[in-house]
């Protein structure tokens, strides 16, 4: 698999070293005296993604050689702990053809044109994440259908650009706006960590995004819902909190106000979006069975995997390899000829 290596964020490698195992990556016929400013760029951009992104130090990288290269890219990471992918060499129509309209686009997690760089998210979307999605969805939806205007929602597919570019779990806005941005916006947490999602929540509140919300999952089924928000100094915040334990207790509130999605004052009959302990209470259960359900398919595969029936090597009979070791499935008392 092509890939430059592994950068930290801090580390500073030697550029003269690394030299061979960059020429790949460098357009074909670059001058000599423009290669080493060509690889410093390079190594610079490397740097302010992984810290704008959050990503492990360790995050593979590679250069784009098309669509099938990338696919055996994905698939080889995608047998790794790395959850990400950053890509090099992407140029704009590239982009709009491949990742922004293609079979790849719903892997695209952000984007940094035009230096032709995107971060790839290599994990499938699990039962976890996409329930917590639905049923927050639905409960924001619940909430405007009752109002006199309704908004336009999406569910992730959109891409905003900041130029850094990124997903949203979902946005919503209303019909009669004509700004870029959407009013709000909901990041979820799964396998992310808390830091990557406030460097998400960041990035939405850096642009024209009035509030964003971030819901936070961890294995044991402890939820905890944010509201962001920048304070008087211009520094991002959060002011209200929701939090339920593993044993269904809740406590916080939680509300946005009306003119954080409609961008205008609420007339009489509108109200705005609080989220009561027993609609957070019931959106956890939901997700919480999503949880059982994911462990129980892995237990499941494990297990699996575990008895997977093969040859002992010295009496050639079936056995079943099991967490003590191999047993045999026949009498290995027999004696061999």
């Amino acid at each position: 698999m092509p890939r430059w290596g592994h950068y930290g964020v801090t580390a500073q490698p030697d550029l003269y070293e690394l030299r061979p195992q960059l020429l790949s990556i460098v357009k074909p016929n670059t001058q000599p005296q423009t290669f080493n400013r060509y690889l410093i760029r390079q190594f610079v951009m490397a740097e302010r993604l992984l810290k704008k992104e959050c990503l492990p130090a360790g995050t593979p990288r590679c250069q784009y050689h098309g669509k099938m290269q990338c696919l055996r890219t994905i698939e080889d990471v995608s047998h790794t702990q790395y959850s990400y992918i950053i890509l090099d060499g992407v140029d704009s129509r590239t982009f709009y053809r491949n990742f922004r309209k293609g079979r790849l686009g719903h892997l695209v997690k952000s984007c940094l044109l035009p230096d032709g760089i995107i971060v790839l998210n290599i994990t499938m979307e699990t039962l976890v994440h996409a329930a917590a999605q639905a049923e927050f969805m639905s409960m924001i939806h619940n909430w405007y259908r009752n109002q006199t205007e309704v908004l336009t929602q999406s569910t992730g597919n959109l891409l905003w650009r900041n130029p850094h570019g990124k997903k949203p779990d979902g946005a919503w806005m209303p019909d009669s706006t004509e700004t870029y941005w959407p009013s709000v916006v909901v990041e979820i947490g799964w396998t992310e960590g808390p830091k990557k999602l406030r460097k998400d929540i960041e990035f939405w509140l850096a642009g024209g995004t009035k509030a964003a919300i971030s819901l936070n999952i961890t294995a044991t089924g402890r939820m905890t819902l944010d509201a962001w928000r920048k304070n008087e100094k211009g520094k991002v915040e959060s002011y209200q909190k929701l939090h339920i334990n593993a044993r269904g207790s809740v406590t916080g509130d939680f509300s946005i106000p009306f003119n954080a999605f409609y961008l205008r004052e609420k007339l009489e009959t509108e109200t705005d979006l609080k989220v009561t302990h027993q609609m957070f209470s019931d959106l956890a259960k939901r997700v919480q069975v999503a949880i059982a359900s994911q462990q129980a398919a892995k237990a499941a595969e494990r297990a699996a995997a575990d008895n997977i029936q093969t040859f002992c090597p010295r009496c050639l009979f079936p056995e079943k390899r099991g967490r003590s070791g191999f047993a045999h499935s026949v009498d290995s008392s027999l004696d061999i000829l």
